[in-house]
């Protein structure tokens, strides 16, 4: 009997000992960090600056260029030079998912036909009206001049004929079907080149080239 108490006296004082080093370890030589993770949630407008102000804000600008009717319904007028202006804005600032633009463009020279014998002159007007949803090639920052555009318009085209003193003119409107694609510098100026389809079969000219330069801020 007495050797069963000398034998678990001997457990316990043991067990003491290596359970107040262990506490000992814990408390003092072992050095635990409680390590504390946070995720923070950027906003869209977080990574704005560092993105052109074309990307982070709507822009207003004018275009110059020219028109080339590509086919006609009846007779393929000559080319003209070309006006108008754009206002683009992004769907998301600071994000290259896309934009979007309304422009208007108009023929700021005459559109020349053959004139008939007994017509001093001959020739057609265009303006357009067009929403249309700019694209990127690529969502990589240094990828993002290139640009590709579809969208939709209204248009109205103007046969007019000169015969000295009486001037004939018919105006016919359109909806319109617009691609295009383009470069932009994304530091004030782009370049595109577009065709738009004239939808409207009483017009003369059915499909419309466009080579545009635009200055925005």
């Amino acid at each position: 009997m007495r050797l069963w108490v000398a034998v678990l006296s001997v457990v316990w004082a043991t067990g003491v000992a290596q359970a107040d080093e262990l506490l000992d370890y814990l408390c003092g030589v072992g050095n635990f960090q409680v390590v504390r993770r946070e995720r923070a949630v950027v906003p869209p407008e977080a990574g704005a600056a560092g993105m052109s102000k074309a990307l982070n804000r709507g822009v207003i600008g004018f275009n110059i260029g020219g028109l080339i009717p590509l086919a006609a319904r009846r007779e393929n007028p000559a080319g003209a030079l070309a006006m108008g202006f754009l206002l683009r804005f992004p769907l998301r600032p600071g994000l290259p998912v896309g934009r979007f633009e309304i422009s208007t463009n108009f023929a700021v020279t005459k559109m020349l036909r053959d004139k008939p014998t007994d017509v001093k002159e001959s020739y057609e007007e265009y303006w357009e009206l067009g929403v249309c949803y700019l694209g990127h090639f690529s969502t990589a920052r240094f990828s993002l001049n290139p640009f590709w555009g579809v969208g939709l318009g209204y248009a109205a085209e103007s046969e007019v004929r000169e015969g000295g003193s009486d001037t004939q003119r018919d105006t016919t409107p359109t909806a319109l079907l617009i691609a295009k694609v383009g470069w932009d510098t994304l530091r004030g100026i782009s370049l595109e080149f577009s065709i738009r389809w004239l939808l409207n079969s009483d017009c003369n000219i059915s499909s419309m080239a466009a080579l545009l330069m635009t200055v925005y801020f």
